[in-house]
């Protein structure tokens, strides 16, 4: 078995590739629906989902970009950037919940649950 094709820096190309790829299929599919001008409260909730998890596909290609940096300003970056990868993932997870519960139910989200699914995952960090 060849353990060079196993190296970090194919590693690297190949997450920011994926990366890459799901991040200009979301940017089509959130141009697309920003151009059917339908301002509905779901086609909304969906752009915010697409939109977010645009943001976590950055912070995430900037975690592998940034990912043995050295130096101080170089740690400091990686902890910034891990801090806004671990704030949009809960925020992506909690936008397509809107989402999915608006689709199937037809009426927005419940003010107590809403209260409850956003302050849980900020008690756990």
């Amino acid at each position: 078995m060849d353990y060079k094709s196993l190296a970090i820096s194919s590693t690297l190309l190949f997450n920011i590739g994926v990366d890459s790829f799901s991040f200009i299929a979301i940017s089509i599919l959130l141009l697309s629906t920003k151009r059917l001008h339908s301002n509905s409260y779901g086609q909304r909730l969906f752009r915010n989902t697409q939109s977010t998890l645009c943001a976590v596909l950055i912070s995430d290609m900037l975690t592998w970009i940034l990912d043995g940096t050295p130096g101080t300003v170089g740690t400091f970056m990686v902890y910034i950037v891990n801090m806004l990868f671990f704030f949009f993932v809960p925020l992506a997870t909690y936008t397509w919940f809107q989402y999915a519960w608006y689709r199937v139910y037809k009426m927005s989200f419940p003010k107590k649950l809403h209260l409850w699914l956003i302050t849980l995952p900020f008690i756990i960090l």
